[in-house]
């Protein structure tokens, strides 16, 4: 079995919406909608690691303010640990990233509508039972 791979996605909250984005064509799960982030290079800390996703893939300047849930998820002999940061929307900066990330803002109950990757719709089931505010 290969190491465990280390995933942060950031669970960004504004006006009762959270963000979600679309993997880019060409991905191996092109099309999937799922909370935004990436992996966690050598030497980096949580909150580095999502702060650069969301910077590279969106375009986005965000604040990390806490963990909210962490999950092990295994596919084809992998294991990936998944980590769900709440973050604050700080502004945008220049995109970086050539390739294409679709991304809207939807209520949780409209997430559940949208062909999520599992360990979103966990996050998305976890989310509902708590407060966001």
């Amino acid at each position: 079995m290969r190491p465990e791979i280390e995933v942060c996605a950031a669970m960004i909250y504004k006006d009762g919406k959270i963000l979600i984005s679309q993997r880019p064509k060409g991905d191996r799960y092109e099309g999937k909608w799922e909370f935004p982030g990436g992996k966690r290079e050598e030497g980096e800390d949580l909150k580095q690691c999502i702060e650069r996703e969301i910077r590279e893939e969106l375009g986005l300047k965000i604040e990390t303010e806490e963990i909210l849930f962490e999950t092990l998820y295994e596919i084809r002999e992998r294991k990936i640990r998944i980590y769900l940061l709440r973050c604050k929307l700080k502004g945008m900066v220049k995109k970086k990233d050539p390739s294409f990330h679709l991304y809207r803002w939807v209520t949780l109950k409209e997430a559940e509508k949208y062909d999520l990757l599992p360990p979103d719709r966990e996050f998305i089931r976890k989310l509902r039972q708590i407060d966001l505010n």
